[in-house]
This record gives structure tokens, C-alpha cells and sequence, in this order.
């Protein structure tokens, strides 16, 4: 995901604009209550579902109802349509976007646009002047965030090499953790859902660029060469993989181009996530896929091309790269390979398993603390050491085993429940606002979300990316997910304040 989402290279329902009001009232700010109380006889004005306007976007962002019943958006916390909201959740637009738009200056112009540093600094302005940095913390999965970065920060104490793990909680607080809690302080409405998702999906369509223009081999598979976020391919792959969920949000839009978009986007992330040879993402994104199709009742027919040119991409794919995504031995020690390729799968696969093996005994070898957070390399080399032995300096290849491993089981435990919670959270959104056409558009962005989510826990099951940004993104997601969810509800004229219980 870039280097601040990956700590090692540090690392819509309706495509119609919101219809325009046509008063606002002195001192009032669109989308919100108009000043001086709701009483029954004053004019509701403003717009429905008011989306922040990004410059050269306009029109891409509103997806959710804007039919004469459904009232104006109430502000569910100070936060929404001030100066210091719009600033935060643009400077979460740019900053989602800046690897990408680093990568292209660097290629096209051979220079260093900065648009990291410039948002990063203007995202940690408005979260300290906003007043919402404990936004997430009234949620249960930013408490659970808490938690597990405690967890975290005690492994230092008790790490291989204390130096490095501090450093590395250093760059991971800042990038990760409290990257979660920027995203719950500024995605609190429908407006700044929809502005997230807009980013995700530009995210993808930069990436795909990447792929096109900067795109080869990197050692034997498909990588971004002199990228400093995607040089690896595994990393590629997951950046492909969690943003081709938000593709899917727009391919089910009745917009006619957005929904080309969204299937064009997507079946391009497949695509160039195949090419990576990455079985964890490709897993993964077969996983989201099945969730999207099993959730998505009402919208099965839109995903009907998804469905049928998917499988096609495997035959523009070569014959080594098939070999590696589907060649796996249920006994990987007495198997036997027949070709080239065959070999090199069955040995990538014998890797991982001692790997898994080594990081569970590492595991329960030290169950509170670990090793040390990014220890794990540390360690293996210094117990072959002393056995007079030598091993490459490879991570855990799982995301689960490399937590457990390097900060032990109850960060295992916090860590399971930050998914659970979040698959939880939008699984309750998408239920609870599937029969209301009112909230048809944060349903459908709650399906989304919840597949990528699905989809990443099943994908990192075979790559370590559990420190990188990913998780706190779609974590994220889902946190600022309920949040809009809460107050749309709350701005119906009939609420049914039940649908907002815990």
C-alpha cells in the first residue's frame, strides 16, 4: 500500500449530483440544520447527502439517496461541514493517493512531488485542531486499536534487538494507528463515505496506470521496478486486491459509466494481481468476490459480467504464472513436480510451511510479548546461529503467525478481534439499512467494505502485512461506516433509533 501503508518500505446508488438547494439560509452550511433549532415550521434547506467537492471530480461523488423523502443530512458530530472536516477529509484524499502520485513524478518528471509530506502535515493539523482525535476511541474496534498498539509497544521491552522494534513502533504509531483514528475523525457522514470511497477508487485507477506504464518484471514476477511502494510483488498485490472492493461499489451503481468504471476497474485490478503471481491476494480477491456475490442480491445481475470474464483473465495469463496459482500439494514433502515451474511452486510452497512451523513455535515459546515486533527475521537467524545452521531472511509469510510470533498471543487475540469487530460492524450497516431505499447507498458501500475486509483476512492468511496500513485503513472504513450510518438514520423524519443500538 505504499510506504506509509507498508512498514517495510517506510513504508454510487445513483450516479445524479445531489440536487442543489435552492435557498440556503443565512449562516447556515449546506447539508447541515439551518441555524436557530429544527423547528417544524422553518425551511429545510441544504443538500441531501452533501458530498465535499473535490476540485476536477465533481459529480463522481454522490451514490446515496436523494429522493424528496429523505431529509438533509444532520450533523452527527461538530466536526461535520467545518473547516476543519473539510480539510481533514481532504487531506485523506490526497494523502490515500500519494504513493501513487509520488511514483508518476518520480517516473514522468524525476522528482519527488512530496504530496506525502504536504498532506500528512495538513491531515495531522486538522486532527489536532478538529477537536475529533478521540472520535474512534467511542467505538469498540478504536478501543481494541488501543489495545493491541500497547500490546505492541510492550514487545520492546523484550525484543531480539530493541532498537529496531522501537523504530519500528516509531514509524507504525503515527502511519497506522493513528491513521485509524484520522479516519474515524473525518469519515462521519454519508458525504465523507463517499469521499473515502471516491479516493479508493482513484487509488485504484492510479495504480492501474503504475501497471500499464511502469509495470515489469521484478526477479520472475510482475512487480513495479524502482517503485518505492511496489517494487515488491506481494505488495503490489495487495494494493490491487483492497482497492478492487471499492471498484466493486461502483459497479453496481445505475450510472451507466459508473458502473463501467467500477467492472472496467476491477477486472483491470485481476488482471495485473494475476500477473504478480501473488496467492494470498489472488485468494484473497476469490474470496471477496464470493462474499460480494452471495451479499449483493439485488445488484447480482450488474456483477453478472464480473462473474463471467473473471475466470477468462487466467487464459491471458502464462503458463508459469498459472503453475504457481494453482499448483498446491496437500503433502508437500513426498510430492513430486514434473516441470520447471511445477518445482519452483512446490519449493515456494515448502518454504512457506516451514515458515508457518517456525513462527508458531516461536509463538508459543514466548506468549505474552514475542520476540519483538519485526523480529521475527532476528530471531530465526540468531537460533541457526547458535545451532551452526543457516536460513534465508524471510518474514512469516502469514500475518496471524508473524503477530503471534512477534508480540505474542493476546496481541494474536486483539488483533483477530480488530477484523471480527469490523466485519461485524459493517455486516450490522448492511443488514439494518438494506430495507430502507433511504439508506440503499450505505448498504451497498457496508457490502463493499465488509468483502475487502473478508477478503484481507483471508488473503494475508499467506503474506505478512500485518503492521502495514491496510488493516487500519479497512478498519477504518468500517468504524467511519457506522458513524454515517448513526446519523442518517437520525435525520429521518420517522427514525427508528432501535436500528442505531449496539
Amino acid at each position: 500500500m505504499g510506504r506509509f501503508l507498508n512498514p517495510k518500505a517506510l513504508k454510487s446508488s445513483s450516479a445524479d449530483l445531489a440536487t442543489p438547494p435552492k435557498e440556503v439560509l443565512p449562516g447556515s452550511v449546506p447539508g447541515s440544520v439551518p441555524q436557530g433549532g429544527r423547528d417544524a415550521d422553518r425551511p429545510r434547506t441544504g443538500v441531501v447527502g452533501a458530498a465535499v467537492a473535490i476540485p476536477g471530480l465533481a459529480g463522481l461523488e454522490s451514490d446515496f439517496d436523494t429522493r424528496p423523502t429523505a431529509r438533509p443530512f444532520q450533523q452527527a458530530t461538530p466536526i461535520a461541514g467545518s473547516a476543519m472536516g473539510s480539510l481533514g477529509i481532504y487531506s485523506l484524499f490526497f494523502f490515500f493517493i500519494s504513493p501513487e502520485l509520488n511514483d508518476l513524478s518520480h517516473h514522468y518528471l524525476g522528482v519527488n512531488a512530496y504530496v506525502n509530506w504536504i498532506s500528512q502535515a495538513l491531515l495531522l493539523l486538522a486532527f489536532i485542531a478538529s477537536g475529533a482525535a478521540g472520535q474512534g476511541l467511542r467505538q469498540p474496534i478504536g478501543k481494541v486499536w488501543a489495545i493491541f498498539t500497547f500490546l505492541m509497544a510492550l514487545t520492546v521491552l523484550f525484543s531480539t534487538w530493541r532498537s529496531e522494534s522501537m523504530s519500528m513502533m516509531l514509524n507504525y504509531v503515527p502511519r497506522c494507528t493513528l491513521f485509524f483514528y484520522a479516519v474515524c475523525a473525518f469519515v462521519v457522514d454519508a458525504a465523507s463515505v463517499r469521499t473515502f470511497i471516491l479516493a479508493e477508487v482513484s487509488k485504484g485507477l492510479l495504480i492501474i496506470v503504475i501497471c500499464v506504464t511502469m509495470g515489469g518484471e521484478s526477479g520472475d514476477r510482475f512487480a513495479i521496478p524502482g517503485s518505492s511502494f511496489y517494487a515488491g510483488a506481494n505488495d503490489l498485490a495487495l494494493g490491487l486486491a483492497t482497492c478492487a472492493g471499492f471498484f466493486f461499489y461502483w459497479a453496481v451503481q445505475k450510472s451507466v459509466y459508473r458502473m463501467l468504471i467500477g467492472i472496467g476497474g476491477f477486472m483491470a485490478s485481476v488482471y495485473y494481481l494475476l500477473k504478480t503471481s501473488s496467492r494470498g491476494a489472488f485468494l484473497g480477491m476469490g474470496i471477496m468476490l464470493l462474499c460480494t456475490v452471495i451479499f449483493s442480491a439485488k445488484y447480482r445481475w450488474r456483477l453478472l459480467p464480473i462473474v463471467l470474464l473473471t475466470p477468462l483473465l487466467l487464459l491471458a495469463m502464462p503458463d508459469d504464472v498459472i503453475h504457481r496459482l494453482t499448483f498446491v500439494s496437500l503433502d508437500s514433502k513426498n510430492a513430486t513436480a514434473t516441470t520447471e515451474e511445477e518445482m519452483a511452486s512446490l519449493a515456494s510452497q515448502r518454504e512457506r510451511e516451514e515458515l508457518f512451523r517456525r513462527s508458531v513455535e516461536m509463538m508459543f515459546q514466548h506468549p505474552l510479548f514475542g520476540v519483538g515486533v519485526g523480529e521475527f527475521m532476528d530471531a530465526v537467524f540468531l537460533d541457526d546461529t547458535e545451532k551452526g545452521q543457516r536460513s534465508p531472511g524471510l518474514g512469516t509469510h502469514n500475518s496471524y503467525t508473524e503477530v503471534g510470533s512477534e508480540c505474542g498471543i493476546p496481541a494474536l487475540i486483539a488483533y483477530v478481534a480488530l477484523i471480527v469487530l469490523s466485519i461485524r460492524q459493517s455486516y450490522r450497516v448492511f443488514k439494518r439499512s438494506a430495507a430502507d431505499p433511504r439508506l440503499e447507498g450505505l448498504s451497498t458501500a457496508a457490502m463493499c467494505i465488509m468483502a475487502s475486509i473478508v477478503g484481507y483476512a483471508a488473503g494475508t492468511f499467506f503474506y505478512h502485512v500485518a503492521y502495514g496500513g491496510t488493516l487500519p485503513l479497512l478498519t477504518g472504513a468500517a468504524a467511519g461506516l457506522w458513524q454515517a450510518f448513526v446519523a442518517e438514520v437520525k435525520s429521518l423524519p420517522d427514525a427508528d433509533l432501535a436500528l442505531i443500538e449496539p
